[in-house]
C-alpha cells in the first residue's frame, strides 16, 4: 500500500507545522522547515519571498494564492507602509495572529509573544461573518479544519 506522507521532507516538515498543537511543536517545525530550505527566519523582509519560492507544494500554494490576493490591495502599498514599524502582538489567539498578519502585510516587523503552551480553547470564540470571510481568505480553515464547520459560527476545539 502507498504512503500517503509527501516524500518531499519540507513537504512533510509544512504538514507538521501546519497541524501542530503545542507552540513546542509550532517552533520545533517550523525551525525544521526553514533548515531543510535553507532560509533564514531572521530575514522578515525577504522571508515570505524565499519561502514561497523554495516551498512548492501544493498546500502551501493555496495559502501563498490566498495570501498573495490580500497583499495585492493597494492600502498595503507593496508591504511598504510601515517598513520602519517594529510591533508587538501579544497573544496568539485569532485576534493576535490576525494582527500581526496585517501588521506583516503592511511592511512592519512583528513578533508575537503567547504565554499558553497548547492552541486549544475551552470557551467557544463567537465569530461575525465578516470575520469569518477575512480569516477564510487568510488560510484559517487550513491551519484548524474545524473552523466554522457545521451550523454555528464559531471556532472551538
Amino acid at each position: 500500500m502507498a504512503s500517503l506522507a509527501p516524500a518531499n521532507p519540507s513537504h512533510a516538515a509544512f504538514d507538521l507545522f501546519v497541524q501542530a498543537k503545542t507552540c513546542v511543536e509550532v517552533r520545533q517545525h517550523f525551525t525544521t522547515l526553514c533548515r531543510q530550505l535553507h532560509i533564514d527566519p531572521k530575514d522578515f523582509r525577504n522571508f515570505y519571498t524565499k519561502l514561497k519560492e523554495k516551498l512548492n507544494y501544493w498546500k502551501a500554494k493555496t495559502l501563498w494564492t490566498k495570501l498573495d490576493k490580500r497583499a495585492a490591495q493597494a492600502v498595503y502599498q507593496q508591504g511598504k507602509a510601515c517598513t520602519k514599524n517594529k510591533c508587538l502582538v501579544l497573544g496568539a489567539g485569532p485576534c493576535g495572529l490576525r494582527t500581526a498578519i496585517e501588521l506583516a502585510l503592511l511592511g512592519a516587523q512583528v513578533v508575537v509573544l503567547e504565554k499558553r503552551e497548547e492552541f486549544t480553547r475551552n470557551n467557544v470564540l463567537h465569530l461575525w461573518p465578516f470575520t469569518i470571510y477575512d480569516l477564510r481568505e487568510l488560510g484559517a480553515k487550513m491551519f484548524y479544519g474545524k473552523f466554522c464547520s457545521g451550523s454555528l459560527d464559531h471556532i472551538s476545539e
